[in-house]
């Protein structure tokens, strides 16, 4: 500011001195003294005025650049952006606003094109914008995509107006630009959220109507179904009055048309099975009326006419959308035939389970009788309570000469047909054990005769077996397999064996020769014999506790009691199936005495 105020001051004086140079000394020579004296009188006021000319100079000087200052302050820190532009619409000058919307510094854009950040798009909307500016001279207002260093979309609103002076005494324009972008996606959004809102009003709209219609067509087909039914069904209002009732209901019961659901119990009397009256409150209407879905309340019903009907009562609370009860079903079937049928096929299920009952104590001994040199553990579970018998047996019978006979097998098939089967093939394989105590003879004999049995496989079925004879003297042990799981040898050094040998399932297939194996056992050896019962136990189908399961538990047991033994098995298999069994098991534990050698 002091600078150019010094520089004012010289160039006047210049000045000064060259207008000064143009008067003649000789003209100040012929003045008089007086005429002397005022000039430099009036030299002297000229002097004192423009040197406080000066001064006020000075000072508007200071406001001006001051003024200039706040101004260019105001301009390049706005919020929205100003630049100018010549009538080719090329930049001539911004504000730091607009250099950071269009992304490049200020310095770089003059004299770029501005068409240059408007996207294609809008560059017809700035061209109306310009001819409405110059042919108004007022503000031409509008949208305008922009496009940040002529690249990433933005949104502004664009105010364009004439300039008669741009520097150049040239006519151009003025531009402002205010950022709309975040308003105008709150824009496009609520457009976006309207339009979506009006297609689930329409979409809504017309299903509300196919609805109504379904409803209307779904309430004739029910109203049809109803009247159709071979069940009586019976409508009841919260009131507990009879509202409906179809065709087979007042077939059986009567026209009880707008009658009080108490005043159709007077008439309509309902006993238990066992003979009892049943209570108003206790019966399935005046249950469903309370809000309780009954199923399947089955009654005796005596008619004013006295005839009796064995029923079953379906009833179910009516609701209103609220969730209020308004009424209650009423659903009823004529079961005596049915009733009476049940009676009798319980009657025949107890008969069959008490010869079950016998035939199991009689094919299945739930204790071994002692054997000399042997100690035995035997286990056997039915899968299923009501069939009173499996389809899995064991036997443990004594031989000539110190040898001990042992089977474990499978015959598919529960109750009567499974215990017919299991004395058939163990009483067989006792009888040739008897005549010629080799495993694998006796099982070749067996499956021949059974073959030749023809027994019915309705009856008899799948037959599994695993036979073998210990010689109580010498501790050796013979075996042979018709298509049963191999029996396991845990030695008392701790070791696993699998006694394993090949064989058919028994009754198959005719003239085959079963092969056997033989070893020597221990004092202290334990062999554990199982059924499919343990080995399919499982949870899921593809994770079956396997004869893996059993030789797992046998390597991490130190238990040498057999009771313990069989016992631990059986709850490991049952563990793992997640606490029952879905087939029969039955489990031979045996071990030689240890003062048998």
């Amino acid at each position: 500011m002091q600078d150019n105020i010094s520089q004012y001051r010289h160039n006047l004086r210049r000045k000064a001195e060259d207008l000064a140079s143009q008067y003649k000394a000789a003209d100040a020579v012929q003045m008089k003294e007086v005429d002397v004296s005022a000039l430099l009188h009036e030299l002297q006021v000229h002097q004192i005025e423009l040197e406080v000319q000066n001064d006020e100079l000075r000072d508007a000087m200071t406001a001006a650049e001051e003024a200039v200052s706040r101004y260019t302050d105001l301009y390049d820190f706005a919020p929205v952006g100003y630049l100018t532009l010549d009538e080719s619409s090329r930049i001539l000058g911004s504000n730091l606003a607009a250099a950071t919307m269009l992304g490049l510094p200020r310095s770089e854009m003059k004299g770029l094109q501005f068409t240059f950040f408007i996207a294609p798009s809008s560059r017809a909307v700035f061209s109306r914008l310009c001819r409405t500016a110059r042919g108004s001279e007022e503000r031409a207002s509008g949208e305008l995509e922009m496009l940040k260093n002529g690249d990433h979309p933005f949104y502004v609103q664009s105010e364009v107006t004439t300039s008669a002076e741009t520097g150049v005494h040239q006519s151009g324009y003025r531009i402002i630009i205010t950022d709309i972008t975040s308003r105008k996606d709150a824009q496009d959004e609520l457009q976006k959220a309207h339009d979506e809102l009006e297609d689930v009003v329409e979409r809504r709209t017309s299903e509300l109507a196919a609805a109504r219609s379904e409803a209307e067509r779904r309430t004739a087909e029910m109203e049809a179904f109803v009247a159709s039914l071979a069940d009586g069904a019976i409508l009841f209002d919260a009131a507990g009055v009879v509202t409906f009732i179809n065709h087979a209901g007042m077939n059986m019961l009567g026209d009880t048309g707008g009658e009080s659901f108490e005043g159709w119990l007077q008439r309509y009397r309902l006993f238990d099975l066992k003979g009892r009256s049943i209570h108003i409150e206790e019966n399935a209407v005046y249950r469903a009326l309370r809000g309780e879905a009954v199923n399947d309340m089955r009654c005796v019903m005596v008619t004013p006419q006295g005839k009796e009907l064995t029923i079953s009562i379906s009833s179910s609370p009516v609701l209103s959308g609220e969730g209020k009860v308004i009424g209650a079903t009423m659903l009823f079937r004529d079961q005596s035939y049915r009733v009476a049928f049940e009676n009798e096929s319980q009657m025949l299920l107890e008969r069959e389970k008490n010869i079950s009952n016998i035939l199991e104590h009689a094919v299945i001994p739930l204790e071994v009788r002692r054997v000399p040199g042997l100690n035995v553990s035997v286990r056997y579970e039915p899968a299923l309570e009501e069939a009173g018998i499996g389809g899995d047996f064991y036997d443990v019978f004594e031989l000539d000469d110190g040898k001990v006979g042992i089977l474990i097998g499978d015959v598919a098939g529960k109750g009567l047909a499974a215990a017919v089967g299991i004395a058939a093939v163990r009483y067989s394989i006792r009888s040739y054990a008897y005549l010629d105590p080799s495993p694998s003879n006796v099982l070749t004999l067996a499956n021949a005769a059974i073959y030749r049995s023809n027994i019915d496989d309705e009856e008899f079925g799948i037959l599994t077996a695993f036979f073998a004879v210990i010689d109580t003297r010498n501790g050796e042990i013979s075996y042979a397999s018709g298509g049963h799981e191999p029996a396991l040898l845990k030695t008392a050094g701790g070791g696993i064996e699998r006694l394993e040998t090949g064989g058919p399932l028994l009754g198959v297939v005719g003239g085959i020769k079963y092969s056997g194996q033989s070893r020597e056992l221990q004092p202290g050896d334990v062999v554990v014999m199982v059924t499919d019962g343990i080995t399919e136990a499982r949870p899921d189908p593809l994770s079956l506790f396997g004869i893996e399961g059993v030789e797992q538990y046998l390597a991490s047991s130190s238990n040498d009691n057999l009771d313990a033994v069989a016992e631990g098995i059986l709850q490991a298999a049952k563990n793992h199936a997640g606490g029952s069994f879905s087939d029969d098991t039955a489990m031979v534990v045996m071990s030689l005495d240890r003062e048998t050698k």
